[in-house]
């Protein structure tokens, strides 16, 4: 166990106003559209963006996410329903099929599906002008599944626990923004989460870095919390 100075605290998510259906353990799982920062809208701009870039593609305008959900799948597949409006204002309802792949080059594969009988398929860098990832041997390996991945919520769970009773913190996850692991001597988890609190409302971005070591017989796991904010660096070791 986390040596730390109140250990009271206890990890949930039950303060997020967006409450999904409930829903099958690798099935889709509904986006909260009320989050502005989730990625599904960088997504969705982008691949309409590289829509217009197509050699057989026409202009759109983003005007709305009607729905959206993510899913794991040897990867990540988002779908979205649309408003748009194209080159002469006019209303279309399209759905979008995102399957996102990041070890791949080009890492998406996008399908349109529009109700004025156009249908666009095309391959798309995860960013319109970014590079495609390159992955160094012994290099950190992103984990894509960070969402359901045990030991990544795990680590955050007992991070959070320490995070709380250093200075009397009142933090609970908001979400789970990526996530790494790296061979050196061990493991290294490198995780970027966001905590939030309701009084007063303030949410922060941290980076946690788990350092596992199991062959040593005390403080063989090193964790360090890093947030934005004010950059102060917390080592909690167990």
């Amino acid at each position: 166990m986390y040596k730390i100075a109140n250990s009271s605290h206890h990890f949930t998510n039950s303060s997020l106003i967006f409450q999904p259906k409930p829903q099958l353990l690798g099935g889709p799982r509904e986006i909260d559209l009320s989050d502005k920062s989730h990625p599904i809208y960088d997504i969705v701009k982008e691949s309409l963006v590289s829509l217009g870039k197509t050699e057989n593609g026409d202009t759109y305008s983003f005007v709305r996410i009607n729905s959206a959900t993510s899913q794991v799948v040897a990867g990540i597949a988002y779908k979205a329903n649309l408003d748009v409006k194209d080159s002469d204002s006019k209303d279309v309802k399209c759905d979008l099929d995102v399957w996102e792949r990041s070890w791949l080059t080009p890492s998406r594969e996008v399908k349109f599906n529009c109700d004025n009988t156009k249908r666009y398929t095309f391959r798309q860098r995860r960013s319109v002008d970014a590079e495609p990832p390159k992955f160094i041997p012994g290099g950190p390996i992103p984990i894509d599944d960070f969402e359901n991945d045990e030991k990544v919520q795990n680590i955050v769970k007992t991070s959070l626990v320490s995070f709380n009773g250093e200075e009397g913190n009142a933090y609970k996850l908001h979400r789970v923004l990526g996530a790494t692991k790296k061979v050196v001597s061990g493991v290294l988890y490198e995780i970027n989460v966001e905590f939030k609190r309701e009084d007063p409302d303030k949410v922060l971005k941290c980076k946690l870095a788990v350092w596992e070591r199991s062959w040593l017989k005390e403080n063989g796991t090193q964790t360090d919390v890093t947030c934005d904010e004010d950059k102060k660096k917390y080592t909690f070791f167990a």
